[in-house]
């Protein structure tokens, strides 16, 4: 049993946790352009227009009209065309902000995830398999610097997603979870899917867990 991110979704406005940052890898800065041009028009307010990171890539930032900020990153600075329409994502990682990321990561050590990059309390993540979706754990402050905003502009609280194949797999999640620390929570509605169960994790990050 090992627990995995499947799917992220925006959380009630009354729920609480920390706040997540939501993050889009692509392979070129073009590709960047157009995910903002394109979260502009939905409505998105734009934090931080692209530009070339001092080490390395080419990023930008959004504020979705649900509050939750998104930073969209390409891994090489040079501009390749054409652009798909739309861009690729490579990847989508939801990194939440926690004060301390070592203590954090203990729990999902103990549901089965292994960690990729682990920098002490500076940026802990978790290679997720079979899966473009990560989960990765940082300081509020030091993620509200990285976008462009007040760690206090966060905001956007939401709700991760493990699909399991069976009702009794998703049993399985959520008595681990609870044996690892975690408490039940209200249960939580995922479009196209059945939830068997929903937990908060020992720093206040929501999950829900579905059958598909």
């Amino acid at each position: 049993m090992s627990l995995r991110l499947d799917a992220v979704r925006p959380a009630a406005e009354s729920a609480d946790g920390p706040a997540v940052l939501m993050s889009q890898v692509v392979e070129r800065p073009g590709e960047v352009d157009a995910l903002l041009d394109a979260a502009a028009r939905d409505g998105a307010q734009v934090v931080r227009p692209g530009k070339r990171g001092l080490f390395g890539g080419y990023h930008a930032s959004h504020r979705a009209p649900d509050g939750v900020v998104w930073k969209l990153s390409a891994t090489s600075k040079r501009r390749r065309d054409p652009v798909a329409d739309p861009p690729t994502i490579r990847e989508t990682i939801a990194i939440a902000g926690v004060s301390a990321p070592t203590r954090a990561k203990e729990f999902y050590l103990a549901m089965g995830m292994v960690t990729d990059r682990d920098y002490g309390d500076t940026f802990v993540d978790f290679s997720l398999e079979e899966s473009r979706h990560r989960l990765g754990m940082m300081p509020p402050r030091a993620i509200a610097k990285d976008v462009g905003v007040s760690a206090d502009e966060l905001g956007g609280a939401v709700v991760l997603v493990h699909r399991a194949g069976t009702r009794a797999e998703a049993e399985e999640v959520l008595a681990a979870a609870r044996a690892a620390g975690a408490r039940d929570r209200a249960s939580v509605s995922v479009d196209g899917d059945e939830t068997v169960g929903a937990f908060t994790d020992p720093s206040g990050l929501s999950w829900a867990v579905t059958v598909s």
